[in-house]
């Protein structure tokens, strides 16, 4: 899964929780800046695929990832050159995501 850019040469941005509330705006906030194939992450597959579905160009990907499992935050975050953790509670979290991220290079 290791890629740093997407079809369009800008950056892969990873968007966890990304069927959440405030994951939905991040990530209609960067289509609006011109940002696609977006890596769209979230616990609920359903949820995910409904907000790729949302993509005009249709060029995103959806990842299932739970921020509490080490393992699927690192198959998550890999490839990507920017990781926007958009899950919470944050204080229960800590630095869970920002650790695979940089486990993941």
């Amino acid at each position: 899964m290791t890629r740093n850019t997407t079809a369009g040469d800008q950056p892969l941005i990873g968007v966890l929780g990304a069927s959440g509330a405030v994951g939905r705006a991040a990530v209609r906030e960067l289509r609006a800046l011109g940002h696609t194939g977006l890596r769209l992450g979230g616990r609920t597959p359903s949820a995910l695929h409904a907000v790729a579905g949302e993509d005009p160009t249709g060029q995103d990907e959806t990842v299932r990832a739970d921020a509490t499992a080490p393992d699927g935050l690192r198959a998550f975050t890999e490839g990507c050159a920017v990781v926007l953790n958009c899950v919470g509670p944050t204080y229960l979290l800590r630095a869970t995501v920002a650790s695979a991220a940089l486990a993941a290079g």
